[in-house]
């Protein structure tokens, strides 16, 4: 299956985009900054400049034309993954 993660170059989306395509899915990484690109490519996926508040509708349907599911991959919060889990988000 192929999948576009919104927000792959952090610690949420570089880790679903190799536990993807250690599935043997293909992911499609979107990220901001040019710089962010190798991180994303590191981790499995193919990286997709972008922006979800810059980008217009069209642009954005485009980058997700050929993905078959969408996530947007949450910015590190400063909590640590077991706080989080432990309010069951």
């Amino acid at each position: 299956m192929e999948v576009l993660l919104i927000g792959a170059a952090g610690r949420v989306g570089t880790r679903l985009a190799a536990a993807l395509t250690a599935h043997g899915d293909t992911a499609s990484g979107m990220h901001r900054s040019p710089d962010q690109a190798d991180t994303v490519a590191s981790s499995g996926a193919t990286p997709v400049a972008g922006d979800l508040i810059d980008d217009t509708v069209d642009e954005l349907a485009l980058k997700r034309r050929s993905a078959r599911s969408c996530f947007r991959c949450p910015a590190e919060s400063g909590e640590s993954e077991g706080d989080v889990l432990s309010r069951g988000r």
